[in-house]
């Protein structure tokens, strides 16, 4: 979420690390921070993580109001536990101007640290009425620029899809995704003016505009729980699809052989059958991207959960594949879908029950493309009327996932929200703490963990799980002759085993000595001077430097913390 194996592979593959430094070494987050209150009388009606900033501070955004305001909100909590007042992304001072966004669906960061808000802002109080798709953008999560209008629809009052009581007038349903090199694409779903629905594609390269919308599908079907993933030389949709409450529901996919709208494919129905309901699209092996979906069995209170996949080498989806049961369950909620990294990902999801001992934490793990369902915690669910359910879940680059979620035991009187990381062959649960409170989780793909909790009108940042400097098991070393003309390398420390999860970030600096130093140290000696400019991995020995000794400095870095480790120096250079 192997591990053992993954455990001694990692040694070992640390150990190489110090000859091709081709892999950053690791560590896992192990420490807790409590953090600060802040007192707000916003209401909240969505919110959500949207990203962290490159100075570590994880921002959160949600849409509220109160009286007849409308706002879009954001705040920040830092490493050290810190919150920032809320400020406005976008406000009306009427109710008939109001704001609709999704955090988990429209919202990223780019390559460069910048944040990134998709929001849906409908304008009702003119005669002709508008919903207008608007992008804004942040650094800090504190200061964000003026919108740019993606997309503008517009309708009257007669029109016929005022009339529908099925969909809001407009722009609908929102998804994103971006390319490795950090194109990004958008779908959004519309109901027109005339009652015929759509779905409209666009994107954009970093920096630039987005294009003009282009429609990938019509029909008099409302789409809904849009799904969007960059795969291939292309990208893959899926969405359900119907015609009203208590309808068939059709499965709907299609596909782009490119990154443009010109590109894609005429839709396909994959499924069509009451009651079925998207749960996911995510990528689950190197050329595969599965969408998982639920639908009854027949027998009461039963569920069987499918996949179809697709293949980017033959741009075809497979047949489907019913990877679980689940009895005793009305439906699913808390859908999550975490990214493909190291070989894996994971839908999450929980199950509720109109009995005493249906409401569970799920996950179906992907690895390699296969899928196997698993419990978050069997053992904490068994006794009745127990309640669970995912608040957050990432997996972090060296494919270990971590999951947050609620443990409610009336027994006890107790509501515990847990951390459980499930990595290096073994599954630990760290309870973050008990209280009646509304969590919000946030990542960061280097594997830190950002919950903020609300609780009335207080913002309380409940907690953040964050890494310290790793333990190096052995000192940094210098390869090579010390001659002018000749190459030194640095040879990096082993980090400790249990210390894996988390990118670190590697600095040198390389130093000229009076004296030979004989063995690492923490500090500089003080007959020793920083050579300029010489800040890489290795150094080229110049004629300067004969009769000198030289050494490196080591930093290893973490977002809020630091290991340094000076070496002993080479013999005097020839």
């Amino acid at each position: 979420m192997l591990r053992k194996l993954v455990s001694s592979l990692t040694v070992f593959a640390l150990a190489l690390v110090g000859i091709t430094q081709a892999i950053p070494a690791q560590a896992w987050p192990d420490s807790t921070t409590q953090v600060g209150t802040l007192t707000s009388t916003d209401s909240r009606w969505e919110i959500g993580a949207v990203g962290k900033t490159l100075a570590s501070n994880m921002v959160y955004a949600y849409v509220g109001g109160q009286d007849e305001n409308r706002y879009i909100r954001a705040y920040t909590l830092s490493p050290e536990g810190n919150l920032t007042e809320p400020v406005d992304i976008a406000r009306s001072n009427t109710s008939d101007v109001f704001f609709q966004f999704s955090p988990s669906e429209s919202s990223w960061v780019d390559l460069d640290g910048t944040i990134n808000l998709l929001y849906i802002k409908f304008d009702t109080s003119q005669l002709v009425r508008t919903s207008s798709l608007l992008h804004v953008t942040s650094k800090d999560g504190m200061t964000w620029k003026a919108p740019v209008v993606v997309a503008t629809i517009s309708s009257r009052g007669t029109d016929p899809c005022v009339q529908s009581l099925e969909q809001v007038c407009g722009i609908g349903d929102v998804t994103i995704s971006k390319t490795a090199s950090g194109q990004e694409a958008l779908l959004y779903g519309v109901l027109n003016a005339d009652g015929t629905k759509q779905i409209f594609f666009t994107t954009k390269l970093p920096g630039k505009k987005w294009i003009t919308p282009a429609s990938i599908n019509t029909s008099n079907y409302a789409p809904y729980q849009l799904e969007l993933v960059a795969a291939g030389k292309g990208f893959v949709a899926t969405w359900e699809a119907t015609t009203g409450y208590n309808e068939p529901v059709r499965l709907m996919s299609a596909f782009s052989t490119g990154l443009t709208a010109k590109s894609w494919t005429a839709p396909q129905e994959r499924r069509n059958t009451s009651n079925l309901r998207s749960l996911g699209l995510l990528q689950t092996s190197p050329t595969k991207y599965a969408v998982v979906y639920s639908e009854p069995t027949g027998t009461p209170s039963e569920l069987a959960v499918f996949t179809q996949t697709f293949d980017t080498r033959t741009n075809r989806f497979g047949a489907a594949q019913q990877i679980l049961t689940l009895t005793n369950v009305s439906y699913l909620h808390s859908l999550i879908a975490t990214e493909y990294r190291a070989g894996q990902s994971a839908l999450l999801f929980s199950t509720y029950s109109s009995s005493s001992d249906g409401n569970n934490a799920r996950y179906i793990l992907f690895r390699n493309g296969a899928a196997t369902a698993q419990w978050v915690n069997q053992a904490l669910a068994t006794p009745d009327d127990v309640y669970q359910a995912v608040q957050g879940a990432s997996i972090d680059s060296l494919g270990h996932l971590s999951i947050v979620w609620l443990n409610n035991n009336p027994a006890d009187s107790a509501t515990s929200l847990f951390l459980s990381q499930y990595f290096r062959g073994n599954h630990s649960d760290v309870v973050l703490g008990q209280e009646s409170a509304n969590y919000n989780v946030g990542f960061s793909q280097d594997g830190d963990v950002y919950v903020s909790s609300f609780f009335m009108s207080t913002i309380s940042g409940f907690v953040r799980i964050r890494s310290d400097a790793p333990t190096l098991t052995t000192d940094v070393a210098l390869a090579g002759t010390s001659k002018v003309g000749k190459a030194l390398t640095t040879k990096l420390p082993m980090i400790d085993a249990d210390s894996v999860g988390q990118k670190w970030l590697y600095s040198y600096q390389w130093y000229s000595c009076q004296f030979q130093v004989t063995e690492v140290l923490a500090i500089a000696t003080e007959n020793c001077s920083a050579i300029s400019g010489a800040t890489a991995s290795s150094y080229k020995v110049k004629p300067a430097d004969k009769g000198k000794f030289l050494q490196v400095k080591l930093s290893v870095k973490s977002d809020n913390a630091t290991q340094v480790q000076f070496s002993a120096s080479t013999l005097a250079v020839k």
